[in-house]
């Protein structure tokens, strides 16, 4: 359509469940603050820009606030302990509201197709599921919907799901 593909390697555009809607590098500069050339592996949301940004300014945020946002400054700031990361998953959606929760290497959506943009063949796997699974590490590009050979997961990942949906949150108290 237009001659290029600016998300290229993932599936999907913007929009869309799929890597490709969703997978953005994040790159943050503060001189004398942040050390030149450190680079994370962490899963992390621009929903977490909130309870990073109030950590770094001293600020406690209500319960009621930033839900599902998870202070990522310690990966980078210079002076910040060294606790580990603690976000257990991450929740996204496409724009026709369903569904993808990311776990570790395993990415659970709710439904059989892109939810967004995409149409076509590339917008659905060619199954009768209500679920695709991916193992992100071995399949970034989403390619082998594996729910059918990883029942457990599947179960483990929409338990969790439904579980963040119902306290709506994913930040604990």
């Amino acid at each position: 359509m237009y001659d290029h593909v600016p998300n290229a390697p993932w599936r999907g555009i913007k929009a869309d469940i799929f890597e490709g809607g969703h997978r953005v590098p994040f790159i943050v500069s503060w001189p004398n603050r942040i050390p030149k050339n450190k680079i994370s592996d962490e899963l992390i949301s621009s929903i977490d820009i909130m309870a990073s940004i109030a950590s770094i300014v001293d600020y406690e945020l209500p319960d009621d606030a930033a839900e599902d946002s998870f202070d990522f400054s310690r990966l980078f700031l210079k002076g910040k302990t060294k606790s580990k990361f603690k976000r257990e998953a991450l929740i996204n959606h496409s724009i026709d509201g369903s569904f993808a929760i990311r776990k570790g290497r395993w990415k659970l959506t709710t439904q059989n197709g892109s939810g967004g943009w995409t149409f076509g063949p590339e917008s659905k796997f060619k199954s009768e599921s209500p679920y695709q699974l991916y193992d992100l590490e071995s399949d970034p590009r989403e390619s082998q919907n594996l729910w059918d050979k990883n029942p457990e997961i599947v179960n483990e990942l929409a338990q969790l799901l439904e579980k963040y949906k119902r306290e709506n949150r994913s930040v604990k108290k």
